[in-house]
């Protein structure tokens, strides 16, 4: 892959060029020292299906993937300020700028795990930008997020929605951890009910088990949908 660098909004943002020109754009909100794993991944479990691949380097976690703000809930140090409006609106010019390499109507994949996968899931609630959606193991608890997706109208509507979760994520004491599996089983109930192609897929293990793997059946998924 080719690699290219740019700084938007005073962010580091790199772009991996694959050999097939106008291959489907993924979009990766995760820890930056992941994304070659996940890229590994994704090709082992299917090779014939390039893509190229959008990443950020240094992610405020809390700050820019919570999508307003909230009290520490998981570490007493959690710093949710709900910077995730302006980060995705970082994200588009970041897309922008990759479609000027790959071509101006590549399809795009939002993906990203933890709080980036909420964050996946709350971009298409208003952005037009990504034609499908990856959330894997997401942070759904996160307060008043399963009644936003479920009262709010998406300003674009994707392709298609990608869950999943360890089977052991919602086995804690924490009363907003707890309730995780719940809102995947309702959220993927409502985006089928409206329509939207979507599958929830149950993981072994807990939140930190397997991210790269979970990531990648979810992008590998995901590629399947656009080229049906």
């Amino acid at each position: 892959m080719k690699n290219q660098q740019a700084l938007i909004d005073n962010r580091k943002v790199s772009l991996q060029v694959c050999s097939l020109q106008h291959a489907p754009l993924v979009i990766l909100i995760v820890n930056h020292q992941l994304v070659e794993t996940v890229q590994k991944v994704c090709h082992s479990l299917d090779e014939n299906q390039p893509f190229h691949t959008l990443c950020f380097h240094d992610l405020n976690w809390d700050e820019d993937l919570s999508p307003w703000p909230h009290d520490p809930i998981v570490q007493k140090d959690d710093h949710f300020t709900g910077n995730a409006p302006e980060f995705l609106k970082t994200v588009e010019k970041a897309v922008e700028w990759a479609r000027t390499i790959v071509g101006p109507n590549t399809y795009t994949i939002l993906s990203g795990y933890s709080m980036g996968g909420l964050f996946s899931l709350y971009a298409p609630y208003n952005s037009t930008q990504f034609d499908a959606i990856v959330c894997a193991s997401g942070s759904v608890w996160y307060p008043g997020f399963y009644d936003y997706a479920t009262t709010h109208t998406m300003k674009g509507v994707p392709r298609s929605i990608y869950l999943s979760l360890g089977r052991k994520e919602s086995q804690t004491r924490n009363p907003y951890l707890s309730q995780t599996g719940l809102f995947m089983e309702k959220l993927q109930k409502f985006y089928k009910e409206i329509h939207i192609p979507c599958v929830l897929e149950w993981n072994p293990g807990n939140h930190f088990v397997n991210a790269d793997l979970r990531l990648a059946k979810g992008i590998v998924w995901s590629l399947h949908q656009l080229n049906a």
